[in-house]
């Protein structure tokens, strides 16, 4: 590796200035030249060396039950059920938290195409790209199985524990994992382990080799996001990275205190910050700046933020749930490497399976405006002005629940759709925040729906995969998690 010159050039934390797009200009910390040395010469490099994972084909069951509406999937251990993935007519899904198992299913009727059973617990959402399904386990692995049989292609075990899904665009998969030391071995002996705890990896997507690793401070909030040349994360401890999709070249580096995945449109970024003076009520806020000046965002929406205070988290349902649901997977804490101590700090989830599910406020840029759940309330802005369009407050005690009271939104043919932890799927008039349908579950929901062919499917927190016909075929577009498999989170 070819040493890296650099100036030390500091921006200060938090100064504050007025600026048209909403209340403030927050500059931050530029860690630029930090993550620049972190993967220079001077230090060791990441482990390529992983063993491979396993699976198996699982003898095929039908766990659906058709009604009125469409059909009810029930998945064995009753475990929460991540963001489906709609494909060529089928639905792949993760078994749950604490299931081995990934399934495929007839998107129309909700049969049982093919199941595999995985050698780790906890698959993620999956996305599919070139009929390659991929995704990762909590415990440890990175999958790429084919669509049609579920055949495993390639398999690393990366880490323990993985928090976040991977992302897939051209023929190359980016993903997060905790280093665990690994620097050491064999790479750079003799060298320094630099100050950072987890990795940010590029594999064909074919093959699985690997392309580059490029050190990091935290595993990704969600997953990676590409766009373009570029492909950008938010780690738990709140930095924004982006990095050249073919040589992982760092093009910046900073402390934002980000709390979400970012969305990318055009020049423009947006994400959610903490806007807080790190005592007192815990305060987030919408950012917005341009893609290549990550230090200089501007703000708008400040509001109080008791879904990300960790004093607020620790003491809410979601809490406790989620240490159960880590027992049940062999932790009785969450482990050092997962950075669980940064993600309580920045985002107030701390646990294994809290971090995996972890979605903050993430925009969804529709028709040049932002959409947003920000706690108990989606919000529309406009993302030039940052003013605020319409609002609609959700039900619910969100201190007692913790985390969020809905999901992020999603955009189809001028409708906004969420699901709620009360158990409804709301659906908006994007332009007047007018609700136009609400379909009750009964079921708590916390991961993203996704719609497509004029059916909405979603995984609730009991262990079900739910589909619904609106019976509206111009409801579609949005057939996995952030949208597509590179998690753009934009619609045109």
């Amino acid at each position: 590796m070819k040493s890296i010159m650099f100036c030390t050039f500091i921006i200060p934390l938090l100064l504050v200035s007025m600026n048209a797009y909403g209340k403030d200009i927050t500059q931050s910390e530029n860690l630029l030249d930090k993550a620049a040395l972190m993967n220079s010469e001077h230090h060791a490099s990441p482990s390529a060396t992983y063993r491979k994972g396993h699976v198996s084909a699982h003898s095929v069951k039908h766990y659906v039950k058709t009604n009125q509406r469409g059909y009810v999937i029930d998945l064995p251990g009753a475990y929460p059920i991540a963001t489906p993935t709609y494909y060529k007519g089928r639905l792949y899904v993760s078994g749950g938290f604490g299931s081995r198992q990934f399934h495929c299913f007839d998107a129309e009727t909700g049969k049982t195409i093919w199941t595999i059973n995985l050698d780790d617990d906890g698959p993620s959402s999956c996305v599919i790209e070139n009929d390659i399904v991929v995704f990762n386990t909590e415990s440890c692995t990175l999958f790429a199985c084919r669509a049609d049989n579920g055949q495993m292609l390639w398999s690393w075990y990366l880490g323990d524990p993985l928090t976040s899904s991977p992302a897939a665009s051209n023929g190359r998969v980016f993903t997060t994992y905790p280093a665990n030391g690994q620097g050491l071995a064999g790479h750079g002996k003799g060298k320094r382990h630099p100050d950072a705890s987890h990795v940010m990896g590029c594999f064909d997507l074919f093959t699985g080799k690997i392309l580059w690793q490029k050190w990091i401070d935290g595993d990704a909030i969600s997953a990676p996001v590409v766009v373009g040349p570029e492909v950008y994360i938010t780690t738990f401890s709140g930095t924004l990275y982006t990095f050249n999709t073919n040589d992982g070249s760092i093009g910046s580096a900073v402390k934002a205190r980000a709390t979400s995945a970012p969305t990318i449109v055009d020049d423009q970024i947006y994400y959610t910050k903490r806007t807080d003076k790190h005592r007192g009520e815990v305060k987030e806020s919408i950012a917005s700046g341009k893609k290549d000046q990550l230090h200089r965002v501007a703000t708008s929406h400040e509001k109080r933020a008791d879904y990300l205070n960790d004093k607020v988290q620790k003491a809410s349902e979601l809490d406790k749930k989620s240490k159960s649901l880590d027992a049940g997977n062999g932790f009785a804490s969450a482990p050092q490497a997962s950075g669980y101590q940064k993600a309580y700090k920045n985002v107030g989830q701390g646990s294994v399976s809290s971090m995996q599910s972890f979605q903050g406020s993430r925009i969804l840029n529709y028709q040049k405006k932002n959409y947003s759940t920000m706690g108990d309330e989606l919000i529309c802005t406009d993302s030039k002005s940052g003013k605020i369009v319409w609002e609609n407050k959700f039900k619910g005690d969100m201190r007692k629940s913790g985390g969020f009271l809905a999901t992020p939104p999603i955009a189809v043919n001028k409708h906004i759709i969420v699901a709620t932890l009360d158990g409804d799927i709301e659906q908006y008039n994007a332009e007047t925040g007018k609700l136009e349908k609400r379909y009750q579950l009964d079921a708590p929901i916390r991961f993203q729906p996704i719609v497509q062919a004029g059916k909405i499917f979603i995984g609730t927190q009991d262990g079900k995969v739910i589909s619904i016909n609106t019976r509206d075929p111009e409801l579609t577009g949005w057939p996995t998690r952030g949208r597509d498999a590179a998690h753009t989170g934009i619609v045109q």
